[in-house]
């Protein structure tokens, strides 16, 4: 009996963390500016891949290290002003992917653009 219970509470906890989320940034992406993304719901280490626009899947623009533990990671918006981003997480354990919003990046106000493209063709 006890090892039922045990097992039905494993079971339990386990699907309270089933539903994997990235959430979408707000407002808050600038051009050349660290921006904190936030996630909940992984099992094991993430992989996070940054693609244009509503695009979820085929070559990301960029894929972030890998965050081994955690919720969180920052990235460098090394991306053009006016176009829209969505963040694709993928749970490295279970295989769960979970999809941002397209995420509109603001322009830098002090016009620096000397990080664009700083990320591509690396681990970020």
């Amino acid at each position: 009996m006890l090892a039922t219970s045990f097992i039905a509470f494993a079971l339990a906890a386990l699907g309270a963390h089933a539903q994997l989320i990235i959430h979408t940034p707000g407002a808050g992406l600038t051009e050349c500016q660290n921006f904190q993304l936030s996630w909940e719901g992984n099992i094991g280490p993430v992989q996070i891949l940054v693609y244009p626009g509503g695009v979820t899947a085929g070559q990301p623009l960029e894929t972030l290290p890998t965050v081994a533990s955690g919720t969180t990671i920052t990235w460098l918006a090394d991306v053009p002003h006016g176009v829209t981003y969505t963040f694709v997480l993928v749970d490295l354990t279970t295989g769960v992917t979970a999809f941002s919003a397209p995420a509109l990046v603001a322009a830098n106000p002090s016009n620096d653009t000397s990080c664009l493209g700083k990320n591509v063709g690396s681990s970020a």
